[in-house]
């Protein structure tokens, strides 16, 4: 989980924040990628990800959740020496 105080996201803005492309407002430039990219990558490995705010200057809360690392069982077979 990640938190903070800080300026907060409107709930319009909430609704599609993992939205590629698609920034809040008053936000600093950028291409509006990068939260996109992260749903992708978290969703590519079985997790969720959710982002919560109460509104407008009241701060911002990012929840990843990932599954337990799989186990695989190897078989290690030795080389034949010629």
């Amino acid at each position: 989980m990640v938190a903070d105080n800080g300026r907060g996201i409107s709930n319009g803005a909430l609704r599609r924040i993992f939205d590629a492309f698609t920034q809040a407002e008053n936000t600093a430039p950028g291409c509006g990628l990068g939260l996109a990219i992260v749903k992708q990558l978290v969703e590519l490995q079985g997790g969720t990800v959710e982002a919560f705010s109460a509104g407008l200057e009241r701060g911002s809360r990012f929840v990843v959740s990932l599954p337990p690392p799989m186990v695989a069982n190897h078989v290690i077979t030795s080389a034949a020496r010629v």
